[in-house]
This record gives structure tokens, sequence and C-alpha cells, in this order.
């Protein structure tokens, strides 16, 4: 079997453990995280005992699947909508607005800021950096 019938097979296909399909992708994506983290040599937080590991993740998983779970989380008391928007601030203060970012590793990055100051005259003086 080639290696799309396989993970078609263990995805979709039946099974005596109904849960399996669910269980497998939890295996897949753990076995990628792992393999990543040693990769990236980070393997400090890799799990010693990774099938007891597996086994605790299937049951927190599995549960919030449930119908009872899902319900439970819609009994909560409603929650608030707030809206927040930026407003300008009053005159004197000064704005420092910023902004980043990263790619690769090593990575490249690069970042950058607009300092604006409120004129009497009612424009925005800034400098960029």
């Amino acid at each position: 079997m080639d290696f799309q019938g396989w993970l078609h097979r263990n995805l979709l296909g039946p099974h005596a453990d109904s849960e399996w399909s669910t269980k497998f992708a939890i295996i897949i994506w753990y076995i990628w995280k792992w393999r990543c983290a040693s990769y990236f040599e980070n393997t400090e937080n890799l799990p010693l005992e990774k099938g007891k590991f597996l086994c605790s993740k299937f049951h927190h998983i599995l549960q919030a699947l449930t119908v009872d779970h899902q319900l439970s989380i819609l009994e909560r008391p409603e929650t608030k909508v707030q809206w927040i928007r930026w407003e300008t601030p009053e005159e004197g203060w000064l704005v420092l607005t910023t902004d980043g970012a990263v790619k690769n590793n090593p990575s490249t990055d690069g970042e950058g800021g607009v300092f604006e100051e409120h004129e009497e005259n009612g424009w925005w003086d800034s400098l960029s950096f």
C-alpha cells in the first residue's frame, strides 16, 4: 500500500476502535512535533514515556470532543462583547506605533516605529525609525 492509501485507510477506514481515526491523527501530529524538535535540537521537553503521554492526550482530546463536554461549554454564562478602538490622545501626548517581523531560523528580522505628536494646527508630526 502506498503512503496516501495507508493514510486514507487509517483516517477514514472502518476500525474496531471507533475512536481510532482521532487517535491516529494525534499520533501522527506528535510524531511530527517530536521529529521537528529533534531536528532542531530542542529535545528537553520531549516525554520519556511517549505511550503514556499519548494515552493522556487521547483522553483529554476525546473528552473535549464529547457532546456532554460541548454542551457544558454552551451552558456557560453569556459573554459580553465590548468594542475597543483607538482614540486620539489629548494634546501634549506623544504616540509610539511599532511593528516587527521575523523570518526563518536563524532569523532575519526587522522592526520599526513611528513617533507622532499632535500639532496645534490639527496635523500630526511624525518621526519614523
